[in-house]
């Protein structure tokens, strides 16, 4: 029964290290994953920017016209306020869920047989919104004033779209074709007036997306996003923001108030949730682990204590009896690992997923869990080899 009963805690230590083993490994997976995040450029700079979500009131200003310019007075408002760097406005912010885009291709080539055609994102900004954003200008000129709805149709595109669809040329001055003019009977043809760097508008864990953009003032859609730089706590801003927008219409809500900071952190507050939770069941498994480890290993120091005794008393060392219980505990451990570190192997493919910058199959978080494993097998064997190596021989013969 005794054997019956040492085989079954055998069996139970090793399932826990085993299990220990899959959640580590899948913890540390994720853990990369989320600081390879971390240290994505989104393109932009998110400190200090003030954000507004509104939706333009279509029964006071259905008129385009009017449309551009109830916008623009609100921004020309806001930028007064002291402790304002700047202030613009985009239709869908970066990072937000929402975006928006259209089939486009070069002016200067045929069109696609249908259905080959292909999709660019949209954003439809104001004057000062990559000053505000901090998103650099790379070539050319921004979107500006003289930017008007009755002006030549142009557009910013940033650098994915100059690498895809002008690679070895001058982008500047070409001419693209772009399905989107809010229902107006006019040329969906834009002259490309800048460039711009790349922003991950849809999330940190996808890449740039091909991105048009083009003045609101020439293509005055019914939302808008206000961003605005200040010099201090942005939402401290907020009152004062409303209040100069009020000024310009008392009835045009605000939707939302933010900042871009928020926004970023929202985008990987999921990843961070999952290893979190992934990261206290492994610590707890590991705890476990170490604890049933350590049952084992102390009840299996007092049933040979006769053994021991004896092994004393015909010469053996103390660090003899030491090596004897570590090595019980490091086989336990290893049998738990290696049955561990193939089951993550087969489980860590369906985290592909949620992963970042980062395989299932990481050497360096699979070696990583092999050393934390092996460290806590010392730490769960530390307590009952010293009590082997405390056995009286004297004391214990005499007992039997």
């Amino acid at each position: 029964m005794v054997s019956a009963g040492r085989r079954v805690r055998t069996v139970l230590v090793v399932a826990e290290v085993t299990l220990a083993v899959v959640l580590v490994v899948g913890a540390g997976l994720l853990i990369r994953s989320l600081a390879h995040l971390y240290g994505v450029d989104p393109g932009f700079r998110p400190e200090r920017v003030l954000t507004l979500r509104m939706f333009i009131l279509p029964t006071k200003y259905l008129d385009p016209e009017r449309r551009g310019a109830v916008l623009q007075q609100m921004l020309e408002h806001v930028r007064q306020l002291p402790g304002v760097r700047s202030a613009g406005a985009i239709h869908f912010l970066p990072l937000s869920g929402m975006d928006s885009g259209t089939g486009y291709r070069r002016a200067d080539r045929p069109a696609p047989p249908a259905g080959q055609g292909e999709a660019v994102a949209v954003s439809v900004i104001t004057p000062g919104y990559f000053r505000t954003m901090g998103i650099p200008l790379r070539a050319g000129r921004d979107l500006d004033e003289r930017d008007g709805l009755h002006n030549p149709r142009v557009a910013v595109v940033n650098e994915a779209l100059v690498r895809h669809l002008f690679p070895g040329e001058e982008p500047l001055g070409k001419r693209l074709l772009v399905e989107w003019s809010y229902g107006r009977d006019v040329e969906p043809e834009f002259e490309i007036v800048g460039v711009v760097g790349d922003v991950r508008h849809d999330g940190l864990h996808t890449d740039p997306s091909l991105t048009v953009f083009l003045a609101h003032a020439q293509e005055p859609g019914f939302m808008a996003s206000l961003v605005v730089r200040t010099a201090g706590d942005p939402l401290a801003m907020a009152a004062s923001v409303r209040r100069e927008m009020a000024r310009v219409d008392p009835e045009q809500g605000v939707l939302t108030v933010g900042t871009m900071q928020a926004l970023l952190d929202d985008s990987i507050a999921r990843p961070r949730l999952q290893a979190v939770l992934v990261g206290a069941f492994a610590g707890l498994a590991l705890v476990m682990a170490c604890v049933g480890l350590y049952g084992v290993l102390a009840y299996s120091v007092e049933q040979r204590r006769r053994e021991m005794g004896v092994r004393v008393a015909i010469g053996a060392s103390p660090k003899s009896l030491l090596g004897l219980v570590v090595s019980e505990g490091v086989r336990l451990t290893a049998a738990g690992l290696l049955l561990g570190l193939a089951g993550a192997l087969a489980v860590t493919r369906f985290l592909a997923s949620l992963l970042y910058g980062v395989r299932p199959t990481d050497p360096l978080v699979f070696l990583g869990v092999a050393v934390v494993l092996l460290l806590v097998a010392a730490a769960a064997s530390y307590v009952p080899a010293r009590q082997a190596m405390q056995v009286d021989p004297v004391v214990v013969l005499r007992d039997e």
